[in-house]
């Protein structure tokens, strides 16, 4: 899924999360986010996950001064951010080495999905976790390209069909109306020689 229709479908919506233990909570929302990518659950409150998410699955970025996350980046947050469990959310790309945006549940406490500024230059944020693509976008790639060419391929058949409709060419291949075509010019030339 990609990130905006993720988005569209729960911004504003409550108790949202994959596990009983974790619907409502941060860690819920970004577990439905990586869910709907095919990725493994990310376990943990949010100041664990960073260090338990299994690299083969997601790059570990850590937060320096001038790292900055992309659209669907996790972020998380140490023990420091809400004094205990720390915080994730998802970053919507929206960022610059000061501030950043998140999608997020259950900050301030409670809330439901929304989106939100972090204008607090990245405090106690460890880094963020970059999904890293699977075999479904090699997929989902090489069947978009597949349709575009099809789409194109048809666009071409169609103009065939209809360059050939308007010439009256019947059932004659390019090479045979390139011939007549050449065989015309030729016997104008010829005309045209002779007159003079």
């Amino acid at each position: 899924m990609k990130f905006q229709d993720f988005l569209t479908k729960y911004n504003g919506m409550n108790g949202v999360g994959n596990t009983t233990e974790n619907k409502g909570q941060c860690t819920g929302l970004v577990n439905v986010w990586v869910q709907s990518l095919n990725l493994p659950h990310l376990w943990g409150d949010g100041k664990d996950i960073f260090s338990l998410a299994d690299e083969r699955f997601y790059d570990k970025i850590l937060n320096t001064p001038d790292a900055i996350p992309q659209m669907g980046d996790v972020i998380c947050w140490s023990a420091d951010y809400n004094k205990g469990a720390g915080h994730t959310a998802i970053a919507t790309g929206t960022a610059d080495i000061s501030k950043f945006e998140c999608f997020t549940q259950n900050d301030p406490l409670g809330s439901n999905c929304h989106l939100k500024m972090y204008d607090n230059n990245y405090f106690a944020v460890i880094g963020w976790l970059r999904p890293k693509p699977t075999q479904n976008d090699a997929l989902d790639a090489c069947l978009t390209q597949h349709s575009q060419l099809v789409e194109k391929l048809n666009a071409i058949d169609s103009f065939r069909q209809a360059l050939n409709k308007s010439l009256n060419t019947g059932d004659k291949s390019w090479q045979e109306i390139l011939d007549e075509v050449n065989k015309l010019i030729n016997d104008l030339d010829n005309t045209m020689t002779q007159a003079h």
